[in-house]
């Protein structure tokens, strides 16, 4: 893993990031850039763009993405908003001529264009070791409206519930 970073490159608090990782199963590279708003930090703007390719001997794929994505983070009442777009081209490729037939039937290119959207409330006492307070996270995502060939809907959660208990041992509620 190689990676670099340039902190206050424009002088308002802005950071540019790359970072490269070789694999003997996967090998990836991507620029970031994210720039707040000034004077208010968790108003910001990120840009990124990346490749990975991946090898997965079990199923018998290679994989490759190249994509980019923009993201606007803002702060709303007690959450925290999070608005995206991101653009996937995806290729996939059997690894072997041993490859199922249905594997080497999904082998190909595909284009994903999807946007989505994440809240974040957060009433812990501490995002690392939390002793008590909770934790949700929505995240929803729609692939295929705004192009590419892509299309589904997807939507995740997490719930997170700390209270401490006796001799500062601390319970997970999910």
């Amino acid at each position: 893993v190689l990676g670099l970073k340039l902190p206050n490159v424009f002088g308002r608090a802005e950071k540019l990031t790359f970072q490269f990782s070789y694999g003997t199963k996967e090998t990836s590279y991507g620029l970031s850039f994210f720039k707040p708003q000034p004077g208010h930090f968790e108003r910001n703007v990120s840009v990124n763009v990346y490749k990975v390719t991946g090898q997965f001997p079990w199923s018998s794929i290679r994989e490759t993405d190249r994509g980019i994505s923009a993201e606007l983070g803002f702060p709303l009442w007690k959450t925290n908003q999070t608005l995206k777009w991101e653009g996937v081209w995806r290729e996939l490729g059997s690894l072997g001529q041993t490859a199922a037939f249905a594997i080497r039937e999904e082998s190909g290119h595909s284009l994903k264009s999807s946007l989505s959207h994440a809240m974040v409330i957060d009433s812990r006492n501490s995002s690392i070791l939390p002793r008590k307070g909770g934790l949700l996270k929505i995240h929803q995502e729609l692939a295929g409206y705004t192009g590419g060939d892509t299309s589904f809907l997807k939507e995740d959660f997490e719930i997170q519930l700390n209270k401490s208990l006796i001799w500062d041992s601390v319970r997970f509620n999910i």
